[in-house]
Formats: C-alpha cells, sequence, structure tokens
C-alpha cells in the first residue's frame, strides 16, 4: 500500500511540474554584465512559480496529466523537479549568476 501511494504521489507531482524551464537551459544559460540582472530575476522567478505550480497542483491534478507530459515532452523537466535535479541547477546557476554580479558591480559596471 506505501509503496503504491509513493507511486501516486509521484505521478501528481511529476504532473504538476508543468512548464518549467529544461535543466538542460538553466545550465547553460550564459550570462555577462549587462545581462545579469535579468538572467537573476527570471531564475528566482522560475523557481518561485515553480514551487508554487508544484505547491498547488499536487492535490488537484489528475493522473492522466502525468500521460500528458509525457506526450508533449515536459516529462523529462517534471522528473528533474520532483528528483530535485532542476532545483540543484538553478541554484548552482543562480550562485554562479551573483557571483559574476559582484565581479561586475567590483569592475564598475552598474546593470
Amino acid at each position: 500500500m506505501q509503496k503504491a501511494l509513493s507511486c501516486f504521489s509521484a505521478v501528481l507531482l511529476l504532473s504538476a511540474c508543468t512548464d518549467a524551464m529544461k535543466t538542460e537551459h538553466v545550465r547553460n544559460l550564459n550570462s555577462d554584465c549587462p545581462s545579469v540582472d535579468s538572467h537573476i530575476s527570471m531564475l528566482e522567478k522560475e523557481k518561485k512559480e515553480n514551487n508554487t505550480r508544484v505547491a498547488s497542483g499536487v492535490g488537484s491534478v489528475m493522473p492522466v496529466a502525468a500521460v500528458a507530459n509525457l506526450l508533449n515532452g515536459s516529462y523529462g523537466t517534471n522528473f528533474e523537479i520532483a528528483t530535485g535535479e532542476w532545483g540543484k541547477a538553478v541554484d548552482a546557476k543562480l550562485q554562479e549568476l551573483y557571483l559574476l554580479r559582484e565581479q561586475c558591480r567590483a569592475a564598475g559596471f552598474n546593470s
């Protein structure tokens, strides 16, 4: 019973995480001084919206949405969100961008 409940919970979580930026796009996001602030804002917003999607969707999404995610190609991203890989990629990229922003400001670039 517990295994079935765990599988059901995973399906709900996977189906609730639609429309998130793909992990590979997060990792490959290149930034420079003129764009660093907008990229930080974008990733912070993406992370917040994803947390909201997961929180509001888990209780209300039907398992049939997981099949739809397979068909529309978002299953991989949803799986990475459910396993925490997506969040780790976003956090790592944000740390990289925060450091770049500090370096840009130290060099006199104000965006």
